[in-house]
């Protein structure tokens, strides 16, 4: 791996007032996006068509040849979850038995693909997706909710009309590592999107992280290229940093030889003087575009966030960039109870906005990965994100060999998509699992692509947990329990979970155990379960004949909530989404914590 390092001040300005910054880094993004890859949303109206049962699944199962016949396909919405748009009722925790979904997309590619490499994203299906594209086979991807691609290049037909076909299955074998205490929403709940590149020298991945010297006021920002491609010739990397006032601080170029018939990973590390640190209460974002230059042209160019932050755990003390941090936290569930899982912007906002307004910190992503659109929120607006690796009800199978992959890919997929988020602090494994051989694999995996980040897995707090386990995380403990374990530990203690906020139950004694905790070095703070309660919208005929949504209560279940396998729909106890987790007066009481 090639190492460049380029020395020198960068002249750093002052912040501007928030309007202007916001509006001018708006002006970069939208500059650095027309020089990256092309991108195509296939978002829209679909072809769907839903089999209950497995004789009906059968019927379907050649609908991706060209020139299928039947199958009953209607006009439906991407992204969406079917159950909420009436296909089926909508299942709670582990599904037994449960439809399959069959999506039909066509559209129009673009003429001029010569000299191209295209990949076909998706951004999220629950819970398993095989895809076809022109009835050409693209594969399988069995896990529902980490981002995936395939390059459709060969497949792909220039200029002309495109079939894209995708079966969606509820119950597989992998599908327990994507089943939890939630609902269980089959569909294509993400967006969709092609990519375009030069197949000849592209940024495969540009990954970056920021370390600062002794004191906390310089920093190193590592940034490490992989370039691959087919036929490839000399070229530069340009590296183009931006400040949080739009304005260019940095410019790097690197001469780099040819490397034909293999990748090639370089390493470019750029020292920034004094600059303005990322907190989630001073979210100051640089921007950092990496151009592919040949003959000098801009052949190819990618561009991400990046925080000047360094988070550590040393000493058994939990910092944000030297300081100590006390993280107020809740868990949340990607979902609103009109969309399911298809949230959208206006969603992420909303949360957002509330949680900053209850002076919470810190996000737990129960029990996976998000949309990356809410993260890309929480970089903007200032939130600590515990990002976790799905597993679901599966980690118990964890010793099973079988199941190794599942665990590992989940790990990957998890942490390749959101490494570069400055507001991602720390990474979650599973939840409420026993330590076994696929989790130790997967933190090792995690810890050994991002050593910049601590690692925990939810409600174990082992004193014989391995040293890549950097913080211990107990789950319900009283707080005498809380206070014993903080005092001895040597490890940083966050409590993922120490208050079930299940509707109007099991609620209380925040300020108790949050002073037992806290009062220690060790004591990082905690999460409150959950933020919200777990509910659908539901609509039926009013007795006018004319559709009405409705809240049906029902007061036992799940976390506030009760499946459709027991013949009821459930919002929540507390029935609309309004009912957040109740736990802002406690927070705003120990705002000064940390």
């Amino acid at each position: 791996m090639q190492r460049f390092t380029q020395p020198g001040p960068i002249p750093f300005l002052p912040l501007a007032v928030r309007r202007a910054r916001w509006l001018l880094l708006l002006a970069t993004l939208v500059t650095a996006c027309a020089q990256t890859s092309p991108t195509t949303s296939l978002n829209g109206t679909w072809d769907f068509a839903f089999a209950a049962d497995a004789p009906a699944a059968d019927r379907l199962a050649r609908f991706y040849e060209t020139g299928f016949q039947g199958g009953g396909f209607q006009p439906t919405p991407v992204p969406s979850n079917w159950s909420l748009l009436g296909f089926e009722e909508p299942i709670y925790a582990r599904p037994r038995q449960a439809g399959e979904g069959f999506y039909v997309r066509r559209f129009q590619a673009p003429e001029n693909l010569t000299g191209k490499r295209v990949l076909l994203h998706f951004g999220g299906v629950w819970v398993s997706a095989e895809v076809w594209l022109n009835g050409t086979p693209l594969g399988r991807h069995d896990s529902g909710f980490t981002e995936f691609a395939y390059d459709v290049t060969r497949a792909l037909k220039p200029g002309a009309e495109n079939r894209l076909a995708v079966r969606v299955r509820q119950v597989t074998k992998d599908s327990m590592l994507d089943t939890n205490d939630d609902w269980s929403l089959g569909g294509i709940y993400r967006d969709v999107w092609l990519e375009t590149m030069p197949a000849a020298a592209y940024i495969d991945r540009v990954e970056t992280s920021t370390t600062f010297d002794a004191q906390f006021r310089d920093a190193d920002l590592n940034v490490r290229v992989l370039v691959s491609g087919t036929q490839q010739a000399p070229y530069e990397l340009r590296a183009i940093l931006t400040g949080p006032d739009g304005k260019e601080t940095q410019r790097t170029t690197l001469a780099v030889p040819a490397h034909r018939g293999t990748a090639r990973d370089t390493l470019l590390t750029m020292h920034a003087y004094a600059p303005q640190r990322w907190t989630a209460e001073t979210p100051n974002l640089y921007r950092l575009t990496v151009e592919l230059a040949q003959g000098g042209n801009v052949t190819h160019a990618r561009t991400s966030a990046v925080g000047f932050r360094q988070v550590s755990t040393a000493g058994g003390v939990f910092r944000i960039n030297g300081q100590a941090v006390k993280l107020r936290g809740v868990c949340r569930h990607d979902e609103h109870p009109d969309v399911g899982r298809a949230t959208r912007r206006e969603h992420w906002l909303e949360d957002l906005r509330l949680m900053k307004a209850a002076n919470i910190n810190m996000v737990r992503t129960s029990h996976y990965p998000p949309a990356e659109g809410f993260i890309d929120l929480a970089d903007e607006m200032g939130m600590y994100v515990m990002d976790e690796v799905p597993m679901g009800f599966g980690g118990e199978f964890g010793d099973d060999p079988s199941f190794m992959e599942s665990g590992l890919r989940r790990a990957q997929e998890t942490i390749q998509r959101d490494r570069n988020h400055p507001s991602v602090i720390i990474w979650s494994i599973g939840n409420e699992d026993p330590f076994t051989a696929m989790h130790l694999a997967s933190i090792r995996l995690v810890k050994g692509s991002d050593p910049t980040r601590p690692v925990l897995m939810p409600w174990r707090a082992d004193d014989f947990l391995p040293p890549e386990v950097d913080i211990l995380a107990p789950h319900y403990r009283a707080p005498s329990n809380l206070d014993q374990l903080a005092a001895r530990s040597n490890r940083v203690v966050i409590t993922t979970e120490y208050t079930h906020a299940y509707g109007e139950d099991g609620f209380g004694g925040l300020e108790e155990s949050w002073r037992a905790l806290t009062t220690h070095p060790s004591g990082a703070g905690g999460a409150i379960w959950m933020w919200q309660d777990q509910g659908l919208t539901r609509t039926r005929t009013g007795a006018n004949g004319q559709p009405e949504k409705y809240l049906q209560i029902v007061l036992d279940g799940w976390d506030g909530i009760v499946g459709a396998a027991l013949g009821q729909i459930a919002i929540s106890l507390n029935g609309a989404r309004g009912h957040r987790h109740g736990g802002d007066k406690q927070y705003r009481r120990n705002g000064d914590a940390d």
